[in-house]
């Protein structure tokens, strides 16, 4: 269902460090939500996940990950015309620290 919700303060702080340069005034309190019957209805499924190291495992999970109502974005991958984008941050391997 298709709604519009009040952004919680933890919610706020999180988009105002990763999009607006830590300024939580620059966050509109509220936000559009659809739910996954919505989404999966659509001709269409554009996903968009870009944000470097901090958000590879969200697109590793979406992508290959098992689908799942754990990790709601999994879901996409039985659309007929699914289609996840991203940058090249966010798609690199994961890198582990050998000592």
């Amino acid at each position: 269902m298709t709604r519009v919700v009040t952004l919680g303060s933890d919610s706020i702080v999180v988009q105002s460090i990763g999009s607006a340069g830590g300024s939580a005034a620059a966050i509109p309190p509220m936000a559009v939500t659809l739910g996954m019957r919505d989404i999966l209805a659509a001709r269409k499924v554009r996903l968009y996940c870009a944000g470097g190291a901090r958000h590879s495992a969200v697109f590793r999970i979406a992508v290959a990950g098992e689908v799942s109502i754990d990790y709601p974005a999994t879901l996409a991958q039985g659309h007929p015309d699914a289609v996840v984008l991203t940058d090249d941050a966010t798609a690199q391997p994961i890198q582990l620290g050998l000592r």
